[in-house]
């Protein structure tokens, strides 16, 4: 089946769809013995064609991870969350091997507590190709220094960088809830030291993706305040 978008977001110079030559090129690898880790970028704009995607994906038998849209869009949490819940639906016909606790809901590990969602200040950087270094892919337009600098390490230790990704405990609006060590607080880079804009999907999902999690492995999953 094709799966093509009625709202692509990548798209060629024209403003036709590329999603097409992706899948084409998805069953090419496949073809030859190369399996590929399908990642997805959810967003008010697509999350309706998601559940078809990932009937798709999981009859490939892919591995896949769905991430959500991080820039000035405001979130229709509502919208996302019911696109989500369409899709656990088809997760829970055709279950995949993998693990689906670090994979259905963008930044989130329900595997192991942590901190902060991602590595970023602590021992991630970015370099592109002219040299400049950023502490995330989404700020190589805002780079914290170069490797023309004589103070690299300075320059990346610097309090002043824009970015600290400071711990979820060190978020007020964070701190009593029983989910924070599970998403780390969100992207930072959206968050600016506030709780996420997709927090209301966290906490309406992390329970489904338990009792989901627990129906794959055929057993039920405890110690989260779900039944």
């Amino acid at each position: 089946d094709n799966i093509e978008t009625k709202t692509p977001q990548r798209v060629y110079l024209n403003g036709k769809d590329s999603s097409y030559r992706v899948q084409k090129n998805i069953e090419l690898a496949l073809s030859n013995g190369v399996i590929p880790s399908i990642t997805i970028t959810i967003s008010n704009k697509n999350i309706e064609t998601l559940p078809k995607l990932l009937e798709w994906i999981l009859s490939k038998k892919l591995l896949f991870s769905l991430n959500f849209y991080k820039g000035s869009e405001l979130v229709d949490t509502n919208k996302i969350t019911e696109g989500m819940l369409k899709t656990f639906e088809v997760i829970k016909q055709n279950p995949p091997k993998q693990s689906l606790l670090n994979s259905l809901l963008d930044m989130t590990n329900l595997s192991q507590p942590h901190l902060r969602s991602c590595s970023m200040g602590q021992n991630y950087l970015i370099f592109d190709t002219q040299g400049e270094i950023a502490q995330c892919p989404m700020t190589l337009n805002h780079p914290i220094t170069n490797l023309d600098s004589p103070s690299i390490l300075a320059d990346i230790q610097n309090k002043n960088n824009p970015l600290q990704n400071s711990s979820v405990d060190k978020i007020d609006e964070c701190k009593e809830c029983q989910w924070r060590y599970w998403c780390g607080g969100g992207c930072s880079v959206i968050n600016s030291g506030e709780k996420s804009p997709y927090c209301d999907v966290y906490k309406r999902l992390f329970p489904e993706i338990l009792r989901l999690e627990g129906e794959r492995l055929g057993t039920q999953i405890k110690g989260f305040g779900v039944a």
